[in-house]
């Protein structure tokens, strides 16, 4: 995790607890979270709800962005979550029994293999997006 990740891992801490008493030391985070050149937009969500955001240098927090590498600490962090709430067995939980009806009629064989863990440790056989490819997903039309 880099530097930048830390810092606003602690700035945004406090807002897990929001509570509306705890406003103004938000939007203080918030203005704080501000000097750091490279972000882009904060959104902290609890429990289902925005508890706040905001974006910065011409970024909206309501705006797909790329965030990098970071999406591999959050979805390790979503998938340990998944597994304590009994959604996924483990790492070795098998992806076609989590996507089975969203599958085609006939999927690729491997998909019989494939695991969480295999996802989680970028293992799964999938064509990489960095380098010449890098982009061009965040890029395609949804």
């Amino acid at each position: 995790m880099k530097r930048r990740s830390l810092i606003l891992s602690a700035l945004a801490a406090p807002l897990v607890g929001f509570a509306p008493r705890r406003a103004r030391a938000a939007k203080q985070l918030l203005d704080q979270a501000g000097a750091l050149q490279q972000l882009r937009a904060i959104a902290v969500w609890q429990r289902g709800q925005e508890v706040a955001a905001r974006g910065y240098g011409g970024f909206d927090p309501d705006r797909p962005t790329n965030i990098k590498s970071a999406s591999k600490s959050i979805i390790s962090a979503l998938a340990g979550i998944a597994i304590a709430k009994g959604l996924f067995s483990g790492p070795d939980h098998k992806v076609a029994d989590v996507l089975a009806r969203d599958l085609p009629s006939d999927p690729d064989p491997r998909m019989d293999d494939l695991t969480l863990g295999n996802l989680l440790s970028m293992q799964a056989g999938l064509e990489r997006q960095s380098g010449p490819n890098y982009g061009r997903w965040v890029s395609k039309a949804t």
